[in-house]
């Protein structure tokens, strides 16, 4: 689908010189430590749910932490990395700290340029803090 959106746009999908299209587990990719052309100007790391009831919440935090931690290592001095979190049982604070936890340990000194969260059509109602589940940070590696 990616590649069909470049030739909608005039962009040769097969130019592997500027960007690269990559389909695999992302935790195999981990594992691997496998992920062409480093380092990358802006990466998007949009996993799914990773908490879905309280007792994920351990495993989920882990889970982020290696994701980021892994993106971030792969980006270069004023690469962005785009992050989200779908988990409505971790807060918007959690995944701060996740985030800050993983940027350390990448060795990567990063600031947040912004905070993103659900739209109008996903209102938060009081009382449900699950509600509050999309929490997107977009961070610079300075």
């Amino acid at each position: 689908m990616a590649k069909k959106n470049f030739s909608a746009n005039d962009i040769d999908p097969e130019d592997t010189t500027h960007f690269a299209f990559e389909s695999m587990d992302i935790f195999e990719m981990i594992k691997r430590n496998t992920l062409p052309h480093t380092p990358y100007d802006i990466i998007i790391c949009d996993p799914p749910a990773l908490a879905k009831k309280e007792d994920d919440i351990k495993n989920a935090q882990r889970a982020y932490g290696e994701l980021n931690q892994f993106c971030l290592s792969k980006l270069s001095s004023g690469g962005i990395l785009v992050t989200s979190s779908c988990s409505g049982r971790i807060t918007q604070e959690d995944f701060r700290d996740t985030l800050r936890i993983a940027a350390g340990r990448a060795h990567k000194t990063v600031k947040i340029l912004k905070w993103v969260t659900q739209p109008a059509d996903h209102a938060e109602l009081l009382g449900f803090d699950e509600g509050r589940y999309l929490k997107t940070a977009i961070v610079e590696v300075v």
